[in-house]
């Protein structure tokens, strides 16, 4: 089918407001957040997969399965209980730090400068989308896009998750437009 793959930018990093934030988190279920394993692989593809092809291509869980087996630095998962329900990556934006088959990805920008980061293969079980969690781990990303110094986070999102973003005052800056691989 059609999909659209949308480069989003956020400068929530630099506003003030905390009601944003504890707002879209307070009906969230208890989760917590911990470093990416190679044993949550398993899991995290069959979470990409129940998002294919709404929120991804189909073609591009080969990318992310090459990305998870490298178990990446400052990936993380979200669990409720002891179900990992998502999981997100916030990484700096310097070329170096980007993974060859992602630096070919024409949606990811790469930016140069040390005040952004990149928020990259964000993904929610669909079960539990909707219900806060994925503004808990957006959260989570901003905080530590704070500590890291950051004002600019950017994401590549689809389509769909564009509206879900555009609440962390994230606006679209590119659009790539294609049908997907299956």
């Amino acid at each position: 089918g059609d999909w659209s793959s949308d480069v989003c930018s956020s400068d929530l990093l630099q506003r003030t407001d905390p009601v944003t934030d504890e707002a879209a988190t307070a009906h969230a279920p208890s989760c917590s957040f911990r470093r990416f394993r190679a044993t949550d692989t398993e899991a995290c593809l069959a979470i990409f997969d129940r998002n294919c092809p709404a929120f991804f291509a189909p073609n591009e869980r080969a990318d992310y399965a090459a990305f998870l087996a490298n178990v990446p630095e400052g990936y993380e998962v979200c669990s409720v209980g002891d179900r990992l329900v998502g999981a997100f990556g916030l990484l700096t934006t310097d070329r170096a730090s980007i993974p060859p088959w992602e630096r070919a990805m024409p949606a990811i920008v790469i930016p140069v400068g040390a005040a952004r980061v990149r928020i990259t293969w964000i993904l929610l079980d669909p079960d539990t989308q909707g219900t806060g969690l994925g503004a808990a781990m957006m959260k989570r990303a901003i905080e530590g896009a704070r500590r890291a110094g950051a004002t600019q986070m950017d994401i590549a999102a689809s389509h769909l998750s564009e509206g879900f973003f555009a609440t962390f005052n994230a606006t679209t800056v590119s659009r790539q437009i294609g049908r997907a691989h299956v």
